[in-house]
């Protein structure tokens, strides 16, 4: 349900067919439905490489000159300007490990449920910044009771 609302706020009707837009999505719900054991972070990583296919993927790398991630801009930066609008070092690093990860190592990445609730939250701001049809989502709440 949760990765239903994302794709549905997060998609405009286009006048032409996005061939690898429909690709990543299709691919993506193959993996899930394969899965056989739950994976508390594939909306996580599912919504990081989405945002590739809409536009706004994270640029810059992650280093110790670029430790935080700014949401505005979409960008590594090396000091914050604004908390509200910039993740951590802690989360920018776990960013930089969605980005650099693929479906196949996605479990090596570990991390709690209050971390995992946190960058959930961040990830929504970030999709809010750069789509303007992307608010009053209703299923994140869900999505933190069952993954608790």
């Amino acid at each position: 349900m949760f990765l239903n609302e994302v794709l549905y706020k997060s998609i405009q009707q286009q006048g032409h067919v996005d061939h690898p837009l429909f690709n990543f999505i299709f691919n993506s719900m193959q993996i899930l439905d394969l899965e056989t054991e739950t994976n508390h972070d594939f909306h996580l990583f599912f919504m990081v490489q989405l945002s590739k296919y809409l536009g706004f993927f994270p640029h810059g790398e992650y280093s110790d000159d670029s430790p935080y991630f700014d949401l505005k801009e979409g960008c590594f930066i090396s000091s914050i300007d604004s908390p509200h609008f910039t993740l951590d070092k802690d989360l920018s690093n776990l960013l930089n490990s969605f980005i650099k990860t693929d479906y196949d190592h996605l479990s090596e990445i570990k991390i709690s449920s209050a971390k995992r609730r946190l960058f959930l939250n961040r990830l929504l701001l970030y999709f809010e910044l750069h789509i303007s049809s992307f608010r009053n989502l209703k299923t994140p709440e869900i999505l933190h009771e069952v993954l608790k």
